[in-house]
C-alpha cells in the first residue's frame, strides 16, 4: 500500500511540475516584443535635425499606429541619417528583409524614434557613430519588434515563395558634412542607396 501511496505522490508532483512549467514557457512565448537600450544623442546638430523631426510628427501620424526610425548610414565615407515614419506592424518586416541592425531607440518631444544601422558590425558601428549617440542604462519593450518566424514563405508543396519585402519607404535623409547636417535633396541618392 504504502508503494501505491509513494507512486501516487510522485505522478503528482511530476504532473503538477509538468503543468507549471508548460503555464511558464506560454507565458514567455505570448509576450512579444524587444527590449531596447536607450540613446542620447550627444551631437546638436543631429540632435537639432531630430527636434525638428519629431515636432513635425508630433501627433500626425498617430503614433499607436505609426513610429519613427532613425538609420544610420555610412556610405562611401559619407556618414548619412535617414529619418522614416512606418507603421509600427511593417517594422519587423523592415529589419529582417533589409538586414537591418536594431542600435536601440531614443526619445524627443516625447516621441519614441527607433534606431537602426545598416553596418552590422558592432565596434564598426561604435567607432563610426561614437560621437551621435551614447548609450544609457535604460531600456524599453517594443512590442511590435519580434523575431519573425515566418520570414520565408512556402507554397503547399514545400517550395520556396521569394517575395519582394512590400515595404516602399520614404525618407528624409540627411548627411553629414563639414560639421553640418545636410538634407538630401537629389532624387539620384535615393535610388542609388536604397537599392544597395
Amino acid at each position: 500500500m504504502k508503494i501505491v501511496t509513494d507512486a501516487i505522490l510522485f505522478l503528482y508532483v511530476i504532473i503538477i511540475i509538468g503543468c507549471t512549467t508548460k503555464e511558464r514557457s506560454k507565458d514567455v512565448n505570448s509576450e512579444k516584443g524587444f527590449n531596447l537600450q536607450e540613446f542620447v544623442i550627444t551631437e546638436k546638430e543631429l540632435q537639432s535635425v531630430v527636434n525638428d523631426i519629431t515636432s513635425i510628427f508630433n501627433n500626425d501620424p498617430p503614433s499607436d499606429i505609426y513610429t519613427l526610425t532613425l538609420e544610420l548610414r555610412e556610405y562611401k565615407y559619407t556618414l548619412e541619417f535617414w529619418f522614416n515614419v512606418i507603421k509600427k506592424e511593417s517594422v519587423t518586416k523592415k529589419i529582417f528583409s533589409y538586414n537591418k541592425r536594431i542600435v536601440g531607440y531614443v526619445t524627443c518631444n516625447n516621441k519614441d524614434i527607433i534606431v537602426l544601422s545598416d553596418i552590422n558590425d558592432r565596434l564598426d558601428f561604435e567607432i563610426i557613430f561614437y560621437k551621435f549617440i551614447q548609450p544609457t542604462e535604460n531600456n524599453k519593450r517594443f512590442n511590435f519588434i519580434y523575431f519573425d518566424d515566418t520570414q520565408y514563405q512556402v507554397d503547399e508543396q514545400g517550395n520556396f515563395i521569394p517575395s519582394s519585402s512590400g515595404i516602399r519607404d520614404h525618407y528624409v535623409a540627411y548627411i553629414f558634412q563639414d560639421n553640418k547636417m545636410i538634407v538630401m535633396e537629389d532624387e539620384e541618392w535615393y535610388y542609388d542607396r536604397i537599392l544597395r
